[in-house]
């Protein structure tokens, strides 16, 4: 009984996920380095005021450590056109949305800018700026 409760339970998440384009590679890395790029320089800018902040980054991942808090670790999977996005508190896995100009959350459809900006501006002094 376990077993078939469990098979529908997955059955049922998978099947309410939404649908998600899939859009060409040259775009996403395109769309993935424009977005780390502001990432960066949002954190760039928040460092004035935010002494414990560092920050590594390469083509397709971006690392911003923040002492005694921990990582903001933005990592991209070209071939499932997604990014990654651990932060010290949960993992999220979210994609681009063409028609909307944003990247969503793959579980719920949120917004990766808003979520971010909010979940940094509890624990940093201000607020990332995009």
């Amino acid at each position: 009984m376990f077993y078939l409760r469990s098979n529908l339970i997955s059955f049922y998440r998978f099947a309410t996920q939404p649908k998600i384009a899939f859009i060409p590679q040259e775009q996403f890395l395109g769309e993935i380095g424009y977005l780390l790029h502001k990432v960066e320089q949002s954190f760039n800018k928040l460092k004035e005021y935010e002494n414990r902040i560092e920050i590594r980054s390469d083509p397709l991942s971006l690392c911003v450590s923040v002492k005694n808090l921990g990582e903001y670790n933005f990592t991209t999977n070209v071939k499932e056109r997604r990014l990654y996005l651990q932060t010290p508190f949960n993992l999220f896995q979210y994609y681009y949305d063409e028609q909307a100009d944003q990247w969503k959350s793959v579980k719920d459809q949120h917004n990766m800018i808003e979520n971010l900006t909010r979940e940094t501006g509890k624990y940093l002094k201000g607020y990332l700026e995009f």
